[in-house]
C-alpha cells in the first residue's frame, strides 16, 4: 500500500513538474526552433534581438537580373511565409529579381484588459473594439520593433539593390509610425497590407504616420480587412492627398486576402507600382 501511494505521488510530481516546465516553455523559441528544423541551414539566418532569437527565411531570386531585396515581415504572432498562402507571392518575387526575407514577429502583449468583464460575451466584444492598447507595452513594442528592423536591416545591407519592406496589419502600422518619426531609416519603398491599430485614437492616427513616411507607399486593402483598417482607408488615402505625398498609392485587393489567387494578384499590384516609378 505504501509503495503504491508513494508511485501516485512520484506520478503527481512528475506531472506537475512536466506542466511548470512546458509553462516556462516560450512559444515564440518553439516557433524559432521549429522554422530551424523545417528549413536547411542556407534557407535562414538568426537574429539575434534582446536576447532572443528569431529566424528570419531567405529565399534568392531565380532570375539573372538582381532588384534588391523584398523584406516581409508579418503581424504579431501570425506565421508567414512557411507553407501558406503567401509561398506564391515569395516566389513570383523570387521570380521578378527579389531576394526575399521573411521574419515572422513574436507574439506580443499591447493590450490592457484588466477592466474587462468576463460574464457577458456582448460586452466584452463592445469593450475590444473601443480602447485597449496600454501606452506602456505599446511603446515597449515600438522599441523592440526598431531593434528587431535594425538587426534585419543589417542582413539585408548584404546585398545590392533595391530595399522593398511588405508588411501587413499591427506591425504595418507600428512601422509607419517608426518611419514617420524618423526612428528606423526609410527603406526605398514600402508596401503596408491591412493596417490598423486595435484602438481608436492610436488607429486615427495611422493616416498621418503613412502620409509622412518619407518613401513611397503603397496601401493595399480587402473587404476581409478588420473592422480597425476598414474604418480608415478614406482617411489614410485622404491624409496622403493632404500631406501631397509622392508615389503613394492605394487599391483594393480583390478577393479574400492571402490566399493564393489573391497573393498572385497582390504581385501583380506591386510589379505594376514599382514599374510607374521606374524599378
Amino acid at each position: 500500500m505504501k509503495s503504491q501511494l508513494l508511485v501516485g505521488i512520484l506520478l503527481i510530481w512528475q506531472l506537475l513538474f512536466a506542466q511548470n516546465a512546458w509553462a516556462a516553455i516560450d512559444k515564440n523559441e518553439l516557433l524559432a526552433l521549429d522554422m530551424r528544423r523545417a528549413l536547411f541551414s542556407d534557407e535562414y539566418v538568426v537574429l539575434n534581438v534582446n536576447e532572443q532569437q528569431l529566424v528570419m527565411q531567405l529565399r534568392e531570386n531565380t532570375n539573372a537580373i538582381a532588384r534588391g531585396v523584398s523584406l516581409l515581415i508579418s503581424d504579431s504572432g501570425e506565421l508567414l511565409g512557411s507553407d501558406d498562402a503567401s509561398n506564391p507571392l515569395i516566389a513570383q518575387l523570387n521570380s521578378l529579381g527579389w531576394v526575399t526575407m521573411v521574419i515572422t514577429v513574436p507574439t506580443t502583449e499591447m493590450f490592457a484588459l484588466t477592466n474587462l468583464p468576463t460574464d457577458n460575451a456582448d460586452s466584452l466584444s463592445a469593450k475590444l473594439m473601443t480602447s485597449q492598447l496600454d501606452p506602456e507595452r505599446y511603446q515597449a513594442n515600438l522599441t523592440y520593433m526598431a531593434a528587431l528592423m535594425q538587426g534585419a536591416m543589417e542582413q539585408v545591407r548584404r546585398y545590392p539593390g533595391f530595399v522593398l519592406v511588405i508588411t501587413q496589419g499591427m506591425t504595418a502600422a507600428t512601422l509607419s509610425q517608426l518611419y514617420a518619426e524618423g526612428t528606423l531609416n526609410a527603406p526605398d519603398a514600402m508596401v503596408v497590407i491591412n493596417p490598423y491599430l486595435p484602438d481608436r485614437q492610436y488607429n486615427k492616427k495611422l493616416a498621418n504616420y503613412l502620409a509622412k513616411t518619407p518613401m513611397p507607399v503603397l496601401d493595399l486593402y480587402n473587404q476581409s480587412d478588420s473592422r480597425w483598417s476598414q474604418s480608415q482607408v478614406v482617411a489614410r488615402r485622404t491624409a496622403a492627398i493632404k500631406t501631397l505625398k509622392l508615389e503613394y498609392r492605394q487599391r483594393e485587393i480583390i478577393g479574400v486576402a492571402w490566399q493564393a489567387q489573391s497573393t498572385h494578384y497582390i504581385g501583380k499590384e506591386i510589379q505594376g507600382w514599382l514599374k510607374h516609378m521606374g524599378w
